[in-house]
């Protein structure tokens, strides 16, 4: 075998720095897009029954869900990397799915935007009907990603007229389970930003 002389020591630490770069660049294609006019005080959890406040939180974070995908593309919202991780369009339509079947549907006369949804975009939670396995959620090529968009649209204006309209014993009701909501939704931006780094971490071309 032929000797590399006394590169191989400078070779490695050039090969860890560049990978080092690209996965700098890839975080900051992620969070590049998030809103800069928010500010902390943003994301201070509301009193439950604040109609303007909480309905304030809740465009506030579920913002920064789409702005975290918005440096993705369409293929790459689809992908996914290991059965433990989930494609960012899942991810978008799955916490739109918790406000849909556990605050509107049971507390409004809120009807399924898509019946298909409710099993598609389920996660663990048996209780609330059967799901779609988890390995298999890179094949739901279908909705598109602008059917998910259309979806949290929807969604999220139920929501603020729910907040606006419903009466006093109604949103003592649904006021703390929007928060749990945004709550999940929190929770899922991590994972966004996580799994779409993984699945660059396995694609033989860097982000662009």
């Amino acid at each position: 075998m032929a000797r590399r002389g006394g590169y191989e020591g400078p070779l490695r630490c050039l090969e860890q720095a560049q990978a080092l770069q690209v996965q700098e660049t890839r975080t900051l294609l992620m969070t590049s897009n998030l809103p800069c006019a928010l500010r902390s005080a943003d994301f201070l959890v509301p009193c439950a029954t604040d109609r303007v406040a909480l309905a304030k939180y809740f465009v506030n974070v579920r913002a920064v869900s789409l702005a975290l995908a918005t440096s993705l593309s369409t293929e790459d919202q689809g992908a996914q990397s290991e059965p433990e991780a989930n494609p960012t369009k899942w991810h978008l339509a799955h916490t739109t799915r918790f406000f849909e079947a556990v605050v509107l549907m049971p507390y409004t006369s809120c009807v399924p935007f898509d019946p298909s949804y409710l099993l598609f975009f389920k996660s663990y939670y048996e209780s609330l009907g059967r799901r779609h396995p988890e390995a298999q959620r890179r094949l739901l090529t279908r909705p598109s990603l602008s059917e998910v968009h259309r979806y949290r649209e929807h969604i999220d204006a139920a929501v603020l007229k729910a907040l606006d309209k419903v009466d006093w014993d109604t949103l003592k009701s649904i006021g703390p389970l929007i928060i749990l909501g945004l709550q999940l939704e929190q929770q899922h931006q991590e994972r966004i930003a996580t799994d779409a780094l993984l699945v660059f971490s396995c694609k033989p071309l860097p982000p662009t």
